[in-house]
């Protein structure tokens, strides 16, 4: 049996049983429906992980907005780690 994940204002999230994957639903301004965004971390050499970013988008405007909102996504998990 799995914890419950915490609530994300505006996104929901499930992970899988791995453990390496996280799947969140992130709200598109103009969608009914929430768009799904999957981060996988990747180990590397010693306490390195490489994390990977997917996200499917239909216009050149959504993209540029996700690859702007996911660098914000990463700069926390970046400055902890920096520390």
């Amino acid at each position: 049996m799995s914890s419950p994940l915490p609530e994300v204002k505006g996104a929901a999230a499930a992970a899988s049983t791995d453990r390496r994957r996280l799947v969140i639903g992130r709200d598109v301004p103009g969608r009914p429906e929430p768009a799904a965004m999957t981060m996988e971390l990747h180990p590397e050499d010693g306490d390195r992980a490489r994390i990977v970013l997917h996200r499917a988008c239909d216009t050149a405007e959504e993209r540029d907005m996700a690859e702007e909102g996911s660098a914000m996504l990463l700069d926390g998990p970046t400055a902890f780690v920096a520390r």
